[in-house]
């Protein structure tokens, strides 16, 4: 979830502070808020079948059951103030408004990730954004994307990580 994922991002950018490089190692799939993580590093390693990107916030699914209710004589009700405030729950309609006020959160969440990608890995916001279709990358095309550092094993970023530090 974009909490969690900034939340450690956050943390690791405060890190960062102590002069301390961080390196990142991404398992089978750094995908969405893992790749947003993985933005904190200073160099982002992939093993060669990682899976890595999918830029792009998801920010809720609406599942309108009034018509699946009507048909069965289920009645469901809920008791609310402000026309809002039960939006996105089975028993209502989403309304045009709704829509609206959940795709506004949405892509202020997605230009924040969009920006983040752009800052770590030195693109263009532009340029960010078009690799922010959502998709996922192979880790030969995160490279040639500029998402990762480089292809390579766990013990050769071990390795690159110590003589760093040497």
């Amino acid at each position: 979830a974009v909490y969690q994922a900034d939340e450690a991002y956050l943390a690791l950018m405060d890190y960062k502070t102590s002069g301390k490089p961080i390196y990142v190692y991404q398992g089978p799939m750094a995908a969405s808020g893992g790749y947003y993580i993985s933005c904190a590093g200073d160099k982002i390693y992939a093993n060669r079948n990682t899976l890595t990107g999918s830029i792009g916030v998801i920010f809720g699914s609406s599942y309108d059951l009034t018509g699946l209710f009507e048909k069965t004589g289920i009645k469901s009700e809920t008791i609310h103030s402000g026309r809002n405030k039960n939006m996105f729950n089975y028993n209502e309609p989403v309304t045009d408004e709704q829509r609206q006020i959940m795709q506004s959160i949405c892509d202020e969440c997605y230009e924040q990730f969009v920006s983040i990608v752009a800052k770590n890995r030195s693109m263009d916001f532009n340029e960010a954004c078009k690799l922010a279709d959502g998709r996922i990358y192979t880790a030969k095309q995160a490279l040639e994307n500029g998402l990762i550092d480089k292809i390579d094993s766990w013990d050769s970023m071990i390795e690159d990580f110590s003589e760093e530090l040497d």
